[in-house]
C-alpha cells in the first residue's frame, strides 16, 4: 500500500521532570528521518513499563518522549540501509544499539555492551505515532503474535526471560524460585515463563486479590502477600529450606532487604528491579560468604531468547495480561504507575480510530482494507489456524439466461486489469482473489487461532471478548465471521436459522479438451441441476462444477461421493458426466448443506 508520512505527529512529553513532573500531549513534533542503519517506523501500539517513572521522577537522565515497547511497520529505510524491512512489522526495545566491537558483544551480550544506547533514554521513545530505529537491533515479530500481546515481551517479556537464564545452569525443573511483584507487567510474565517455558515452581510474593489471582492464574503454586503474610515463614514451611532462587522485580528497598531470607544456601539472587540511585544492595558480605549465596543483576535477554518468546506466545504457551488504553490516557497511566495500580501491563493503541473485525474471509479482508486506506488502526481475528477462502467460482461479468440454458460471456478484461488476475471467460476461483487480497494487507492485522466469542459496550467503545480470555479495547467492531456469528446473535438474537431442504457439491477440475471454451452451462431435470462453467485457476484454465440435489436436515452422507454422483449424472447431458474422472475428489470436491435466515 502506498506510504504517506507526515511532517508532524503526535507524542507524549515528559515536562519538568521530578516531583512535579507533567505529561504532556503534543501534535506539533516533526517526523524524523532515518540515518544510516537507520529506519521510520510507524507505531501501532507500545507497552508503558514501570521503570519509565525513572525518566517521570529525575531519577536519572532520559529523553523526554520515553516508551520502550513499541510495534509497528517500517516505512522508510535510511541511506545504505537494506529495505528489506520495509513493510515488515518490527519490535523497537529498550536495546537501541550497541558498539558490536567489545569482548561482551563479542560474546553475544550486546545488551550488556557499555558503548550501549536506549531507545527513551539516549534517544526518542515509544511514546509518539513514527520512531527512528537501528535496523540492525530491530525484533521481526511474527505472524501469529498480536501487536497488544508482542509489546510487553519486548521488554516485560524479555526481562524476565534473561533473568531466568541466570539460573539455566543451576536450577532443575520441579525446584523453587520465588517472583516478588509477581502480579506486575515483569512479574505475571516472569511466572509464565518459569512455569511454562521452564518448569520451576514458583512461589509468587505480591498484594491484593486482582495480583493475587494474576499470579495464580500465570501458573504460581502459591501467592503470599506480603501486606498480611509472614513471607519468610510461608516460603521457609513451603519448600523447608528455602527456594532455590528468587528474582526480585520491585525496585524497593523492601524487597531487596528480604530476599536472601527467603533463599536457602547456595541460593541465587537475581534483582531485575531498578530502584533509586542511592538504594544500595543490602546483603551483608559475612552472610552471603557464610551461606555461599549468589547475587546477580539482570537487565535484559539477548536476541535469540526474544525470538523463542515470540514463539512461545504464537504457541498460546505465554499470554500476558493486558489492559489496551487510547493514547490520551498516557497521563492518567503515568499516575497509576507512580501508585502501583496496574495488574499486568499497559498498552496504549495508536492514536486514532480502532476497528477489530471478527472474521478472516474476504470479506473482513477487504472491509479492513477498506477502513485502512481512510487511516483506521485496523485488528483482524480469525478463529481458524490461517485465514483462507473457500474454493468457489466469482463472476466476472453480468450474465443473463434468457431462454437459454447455454451462457456465452466475455473474458472479465476490466477485473484483470485492474487485479492483475487473468480471468477466463467466467471467472477465478475465490481463492485466487483471496490471495491477491491478503497481499495487500499490511503484516500484523490478520490474527489467526484468535477466536472472538461476545462483547461488552462502554462509553467510549466497544471491550471485545476472546475464547481465551483476552480483551482488547475498539471503537468500533465488526462481525464478519458468518451466518452463525457470535457479533451477530448478541446483537440481534437468535438468527432463527432454517434448513432449505438444499444439499450442494461444488467441484473445480482441470480444463477438459474437446469442451468449448466460451460455454458454461446451467441444466436441471424436476429433481436435480447439474452446472458447469469455465474458470481460471493460478493461471491454468479449468470447470468449476456443481450438483444441487434435494435433502433434509439428518440425510445420511454417501459413502462414496464420487460413486453417489455418479447415480445422479448417468444419462446426464454431454460433457457434465464427464467433470467426475477429471476431478480430484481428495481436494477438489466440497459439500454445502444450504441453510438461511428470515430477513433482518
Amino acid at each position: 500500500m502506498a506510504n504517506t508520512t507526515p511532517n508532524l505527529q503526535q507524542a507524549a512529553v515528559v515536562v519538568n521532570p521530578g516531583e512535579k513532573a507533567q505529561i504532556s500531549l503534543r501534535n506539533d513534533l516533526p517526523v524524523a528521518s532515518p540515518g544510516p542503519n537507520e529506519v521510520l517506523v510507524k507505531l501501532r501500539c507500545t507497552g508503558l513499563c514501570r521503570s519509565e517513572l525513572r525518566a517521570v521522577q529525575a531519577w536519572g537522565a532520559y529523553n523526554s518522549i520515553i516508551g520502550h515497547e513499541g510495534v509497528g511497520i517500517v516505512v522508510k529505510a535510511g541511506p545504505d540501509t537494506s529495505k528489506s524491512l520495509l513493510g515488515q512489522r518490527v519490535g523497537v526495545k529498550w536495546l537501541y544499539s550497541a558498539c558490536n566491537e567489545c569482548s561482551v558483544c563479542k560474546r553475544g551480550f550486546p545488551h550488556n555492551c557499555a558503548k550501549q544506547l536506549n531507545t527513551s533514554r539516549h534517544v526518542p521513545g515509544t511514546l509518539q505515532q513514527y520512531i527512528i530505529a537501528d535496523a540492525r537491533f530491530l525484533t521481526i515479530v511474527p505472524d501469529g503474535v498480536a501487536d497488544e500481546i508482542a509489546a510487553p515481551l519486548l521488554c516485560a517479556g524479555l526481562t524476565m526471560v534473561g533473568a531466568l537464564s541466570k539460573l539455566e545452569n543451576e536450577l532443575k525443573t520441579g525446584d523453587f524460585v520465588v517472583i516478588s511483584g509477581s502480579g506486575g507487567g515483569l512479574g505475571h510474565i516472569g511466572v509464565q515463563i518459569a512455569t511454562r517455558m521452564k518448569k520451576l515452581r514458583v512461589i509468587a510474593v505480591d498484594s491484593g486479590d486482582d495480583k493475587r489471582k494474576l499470579s495464580l492464574d500465570s501458573g504460581a503454586e502459591a501467592f503470599l502477600d506480603f501486606k498480611t503474610d509472614d513471607v519468610v515463614a510461608r516460603v521457609l514451611e513451603l519448600t523447608r529450606e528455602g527456594a532455590h532462587a528468587t528474582i526480585v522485580v520491585p525496585g524497593t528497598e523492601d524487597a531487596l532487604k528480604m530476599a536472601p531470607n527467603l533463599v536457602r544456601n547456595m541460593g541465587f539472587i537475581v534483582n531485575v528491579g531498578l530502584p533509586r540511585n542511592d538504594i544500595q544492595i543490602p546483603l551483608s558480605a559475612t552472610l552471603c560468604t557464610a551461606r555461599g549465596l549468589t547475587f546477580t543483576g539482570s537487565s535484559v535477554g539477548t536476541e535469540d531468547q526474544m525470538t523463542d518468546l515470540l514463539k512461545e506466545a504464537a504457541a498460546g504457551n505465554i499470554n500476558p495480561a493486558i489492559e489496551v488504553f487510547d493514547f490520551s490516557s498516557v497521563p492518567t497511566l503515568i499516575e497509576r504507575l507512580r501508585e502501583d495500580g496496574i495488574t499486568g501491563r499497559a498498552v496504549n493503541w495508536r492514536p486514532g480510530k480502532r476497528v477489530a473485525i471478527a472474521g478472516g474471509g474476504p470479506g473482513a479482508i477487504s472491509t479492513g482494507l477498506a477502513f485502512l486506506k481512510r487511516g483506521y488502526d485496523v485488528r483482524i481475528f480469525e478463529r481458524q489456524p490461517e485465514c483462507k477462502a473457500i474454493r468457489w467460482c466469482c463472476p466476472f461479468v453480468d450474465t443473463s439466461l434468457g431462454d437459454s440454458a447455454i451462457l456465452r460471456a466475455e473474458p472479465g478484461q476490466q477485473v484483470e486489469r485492474r487485479m492483475g488476475i487473468k480471468g477466463w471467460h467466467y471467472g477465478v476461483l475465490r481463492s485466487s482473489i483471496f490471495k491477491k487480497i491478503l497481499d495487500l494487507m499490511p503484516e500484523g492485522i490478520t490474527h489467526a487461532s484468535h477466536e472472538v466469542t461476545g462483547y461488552t459496550e462502554l462509553e467510549d467503545g466497544v471491550e471485545v471478548e476472546f475464547r481465551n480470555g483476552a480483551k482488547l479495547t475498539a471503537d468500533i467492531l465488526i462481525g464478519a465471521d458468518g451466518i452463525r456469528s457470535p457479533i451477530s446473535h448478541q446483537a440481534f438474537g437468535e438468527p432463527g436459522l432454517f434448513y432449505t431442504g438444499i444439499r450442494l457439491w461444488l467441484a473445480w477440475c482441470d480444463y477438459i479438451p474437446g469442451i468449448p471454451e466460451s460455454h458454461g452451462v446451467i441444466s436441471h431435470d424436476w429433481q436435480y441441476q447439474a452446472s458447469f462453467f469455465p474458470m481460471l485457476h493460478d493461471g491454468k484454465p479449468g470447470f468449476e462444477w456443481w450438483v444441487v440435489e434435494p435433502s433434509w436436515e439428518e440425510k445420511p452422507l454417501p459413502d462414496d461421493p464420487k460413486q453417489h454422483l455418479s447415480g445422479i449424472l448417468k444419462g446426464w447431458q454431454e460433457h457434465v458426466p464427464r467433470f467426475l474422472e477429471a476431478t480430484n475428489f481428495d481436494t477438489r470436491v466440497y459439500r454445502w448443506e444450504i441453510y438461511n435466515r428470515p430477513s433482518m
